[in-house]
């Protein structure tokens, strides 16, 4: 019989973006430690945020089972990795058409 490992990886000194459920939303979360919450286990650090954004510095939780995949980087190597992130996010943004014409920019 095979046995499943069920040990989690070490986040200490990570950056990780976590995919969360079949929307593929994001939270970002830095250095999480597994926590159990009631009777569920959670990934639980700071959250990843912009500087000056409202939630910078808050603690930040993510089930993880409503995990379905995730990011690791070494948070030195998080700041490049974000901005690169950014650029693509804002150029995939003014591409899209608006679905109301009156907000279309063509």
């Amino acid at each position: 019989m095979t046995s499943i490992d069920t040990t989690f990886p070490d986040f200490d000194g990570k950056t990780v973006v976590f995919y969360i459920g079949v929307e593929r939303r994001t939270a970002t979360i830095r250095s999480p430690k597994c926590e159990m919450r009631g009777d569920r286990l959670f990934l639980v650090g700071e959250a990843e945020t912009s500087p000056g954004h409202w939630a910078e510095g808050a603690l930040a939780a993510v089930a993880w089972e409503s995990v379905s995949s995730y990011l690791c980087f070494d948070e030195a190597e998080w700041p490049a990795k974000r901005d690169k992130i950014d650029i693509a996010r804002r150029s995939r943004e003014r591409n899209k058409k608006s679905f109301w014409p009156w907000n279309s920019e063509s």
